[in-house]
């Protein structure tokens, strides 16, 4: 529990385990504004409440398999990004184009918003040790495992949840967590 009190991540994420649609609600409330604006920067506005709402459906259906340390707020970016991804390729193949569309029409201030979020991650990321970089892209960009990570990195799964764990507490202190 943080000092305020609150269920942590990991609480709730063992109740989603046992299909509590409460849980995933508080971890929608939680985390949804950072994931959207995320989704957001990357793929058309009209794109953004599909991709949010695919985000946490894959939370819940992969929730068992989740290998969490303090907070779910790396792997939903992670997923949300994924998700992102696949909406991009199938617009350029129903539109035979190459080009990423450009969000229209979005509000000023929101898309200031988004930016800043991206640049705070995108500078913490590049403080860190090669190392934890590489973690950073597997296990949040390309969605490995701990352990095909670990593996492929030549570390343990157990020192890799633990860089993670860290990694993660950076982030999370971006966004005024604890």
């Amino acid at each position: 529990m943080s000092q305020r009190g609150a269920v942590s991540d990991a609480a709730l994420l063992e109740r989603i385990i046992t299909r509590n649609q409460g849980a995933l609600g508080e971890i929608y409330d939680r985390h949804s504004r950072p994931v959207a604006w995320l989704a957001h920067s990357l793929v058309p506005a009209h794109f953004v409440d599909d991709v949010l709402q695919a985000t946490f459906l894959t939370l819940w259906d992969k929730a068992d398999r989740i290998d969490l340390g303090d907070s779910l707020l790396p792997w939903l970016m992670g997923t949300c990004r994924m998700h992102c991804k696949a909406v991009l390729r199938k617009e350029s193949r129903h539109h035979h184009e190459a080009t990423v569309p450009e969000q229209a029409g979005g509000n000023v201030e929101d898309e200031a918003l988004q930016r800043q979020l991206l640049d705070a991650i995108d500078r913490h990321v590049a403080g860190l040790s090669e190392l934890d970089r590489q973690i950073y892209r597997l296990c949040i960009h390309e969605d490995l495992s701990y352990s095909a990570a670990a593996q492929q990195l030549g570390i343990t799964p157990s020192a890799l949840r633990n860089r993670l764990s860290r990694l993660r507490g950076g982030i999370r202190r971006l966004f005024g967590g604890h």
